[in-house]
């Protein structure tokens, strides 16, 4: 049997979880540690079953220490975000101390978006420790460098490219529906540029990064809450929205070149009932290019193409299919982050 590669997983919230159920009983990886930020509740328990399964022999430790004496070949970092970069010291850490990473946090592109300065540090860091630093998962990674690259490749000239990313959001969690909005009125909702930019720090580096790749270098990217009323009374697990409140979270994002609008990527949460009359799933992406020829292309994750279905009965989360998408690119990317020099 060949080696199985050892990995750590930084941050069990809902994508690490998930990441736990999806590579428990893989082959080639062993998870061999689990963090958790000090005094959450899931410290000191089973990290399998925090993933809602059976154990698996991991707990979750606050100790960073313990993590690196359990050499991982590869850290998964799925931490928190709140959009303040709050994670910046860990993954130094990470990579000063000789940890390969893999985040699904919005680090590309950092030269670009965040500065050079930035960047740099973060270069210095993973020459020190001789660790490779990558990103991937959904945003950034599949919708832009992916997707729409993949798409671009059957035009010859591109006037416009539209980027519709649906997701349900039931399991976003009870601490995500203030901040997305839900249940509040439109106008107070629209207002919270804090969201907008939170959402725009994931979506915009890859927006300019595929776009200058393909010869349009952007001017600036936008971004804008743009959710919209219930249009009646929606019952959630975490509380009734009412209607006439927000019931579809939208954040409109827009690249400029010389004032003029080619990119546009909208991130659409909905509730279930209210899903968009125009979506055949309930979690897609929808990527339209305008152009020579005009192109569009729409990818639908499902638990099976032959029965449908948006979970796998297996799942004991029950998550929804459309999250996984989140986990396909970042174990696909271990070996070959592995393999870098």
């Amino acid at each position: 049997m060949a080696k199985q590669t050892r990995i750590a997983i930084w941050g069990v919230g809902v994508f690490g979880t998930l990441f736990v159920h999806v590579a428990r009983d893989r082959k080639d990886v062993d998870i061999v540690a689990a963090y958790g930020h000090a005094g959450s509740s899931k410290v000191g328990k089973d990290a399998g079953e925090v993933a809602g399964g059976g154990p698996i022999g991991i707990k979750v430790t606050a100790d960073k220490n313990a993590v690196l004496a359990t050499k991982p070949d590869c850290v998964i970092h799925f931490a928190k975000d709140d959009g303040q970069w709050g994670t910046d010291a860990d993954l130094l850490y990470l990579l000063e101390n000789g940890c390969n990473v893999i985040t699904a946090l919005p680090y590309c592109n950092l030269g670009a978006w965040r500065g050079k300065e930035v960047e740099a540090r973060f270069q210095a860091a993973a020459k020190r420790g001789r660790a490779t630093f990558f990103v991937a998962g959904i945003d950034p990674d599949y919708a832009w460098e992916r997707n729409v690259a993949t798409a671009s490749g059957l035009c010859t000239d591109i006037s416009h490219i539209h980027v519709k990313e649906v997701f349900s959001g039931h399991k976003i969690g009870a601490g995500m529906f203030p901040a997305f909005g839900f249940g509040t009125p439109v106008d107070e909702a629209r207002k919270n540029q804090a969201t907008a930019n939170w959402v725009l720090n994931y979506i915009a580096p890859s927006m300019m990064y595929t776009c200058e790749k393909m010869g349009r270098k952007l001017d600036r990217v936008t971004g804008r809450v743009a959710s919209e009323a219930a249009p009646f009374d929606i019952e959630t697990p975490f509380m009734t929205v009412k209607k006439g409140t927000v019931g579809l979270f939208v954040i409109h994002m827009e690249g400029t070149i010389n004032g003029k609008v080619f990119a546009e990527h909208d991130v659409v949460y909905h509730l279930g009932k209210n899903r968009p009359a125009d979506l055949r799933a309930d979690e897609c992406w929808i990527t339209s290019i305008e152009g020579r020829p005009s192109v569009r292309v729409s990818v639908e994750p499902m638990a099976s193409i032959k029965t449908g279905g948006d979970r796998y009965a297996d799942d004991p989360t029950q998550t929804t299919v459309g999250y996984y998408v989140c986990a396909g690119p970042i174990l696909n990317a271990i070996p070959a982050v592995i393999a870098a020099p």
